[in-house]
This record gives C-alpha cells, structure tokens and sequence, in this order.
C-alpha cells in the first residue's frame, strides 16, 4: 500500500514496523548446525529459534529498508532468494535485492539440514525440504507481520 497517507500530516519522517515469529526447526531426528558431527541429533526443543525484522519506510519517497534477523545457523543464497521471491509475489517490487537483508545470529544451537550446496559434505548435514519450506515461510511471515505494523517513528 502507498506511504502517502501517513506523510500527507506532516509530523513523521519515517515509519517503522517490527515482527518476531517462530522459526524453531524439527524437535527430533534432525543433525544440530552445532560442530558438524554426525552424532549431534536433536533429542527436543530447548530453546525456540525466531526471526526478528524491522522496516523502516520513508513515505515521502516511498523507499524502505527491510532487515531479518533469524537465529539459524547462517543464511545460504538458496534461502534469501525464496525469501525474497515470496516477498515479491505478494507485493511486486517493494522488496528487493537493493532493500531485503535477510541475516543470521550464527546459533550453533539449531537444526541443519537447510543447505542445498553443502547437504552431505564436511560442512553440512543432509539436506531436509520440508525443514527448508517452514523456515522460508516464517521469515515471511515475519516480514509480513513487520510491513503490516508499520506505523509512524
């Protein structure tokens, strides 16, 4: 939707919008990004993983800036262009490869097996899809969330 409204009174330079959903990977059965090992298994949920994301929108040029923080691992090229392109089958080309960071917090505390290019090698663990899938859509869901809060800073 258009920015306009909110810079037509004049009182606020940017709007800001903020989000944090669920993004805890398989409770069992799943190799842990941890230190590679074969044997670190996840047995159960300690702690829930998440992702944070912020928008700042500027309504007078009609420009943002989409930042998400997600407690993975890291973030793989595979994962930010579905990301991104979910983003833009719903709203066209607000977000884009100039204005969606998608970032990691480094946990070692969290399920693998999100890696296309490093499923099965030294660096990485078998490759789940489904576990793939459910982490794309909470990111957006999570970006969703923060572009439906925007509200005046």
């Amino acid at each position: 939707g258009s920015l306009q409204a909110w810079a037509d009174d004049g009182q606020f330079n940017y709007l800001v919008g903020r989000s944090r959903t669920d993004v805890t990977g398989p409770a069992v059965g799943v190799q842990m990004f941890g230190f590679v090992r074969a044997d670190q298994i996840s047995e159960g949920i300690h702690l829930r993983q998440y992702c944070r994301t912020f928008i700042i929108a500027d309504p007078a040029s009609q420009q943002r800036l989409a930042l998400s923080v997600v407690d993975l691992g890291s973030v793989t090229y595979e994962l930010w262009h579905e990301v991104l392109d979910q983003l833009q089958r719903k709203y066209g080309t607000q977000y884009r490869r100039d204005n969606f960071v998608l970032t990691a917090t480094h946990t070692h505390a969290a399920p693998s097996g999100y890696w296309h290019t490093a499923a099965n090698t030294a660096v990485g663990s078998p490759f789940y899809g489904e576990y793939f899938d459910a982490i794309a859509g909470s990111i957006v869901d999570s970006v969703v969330a923060a572009h439906e809060d925007l509200r005046p800073a």
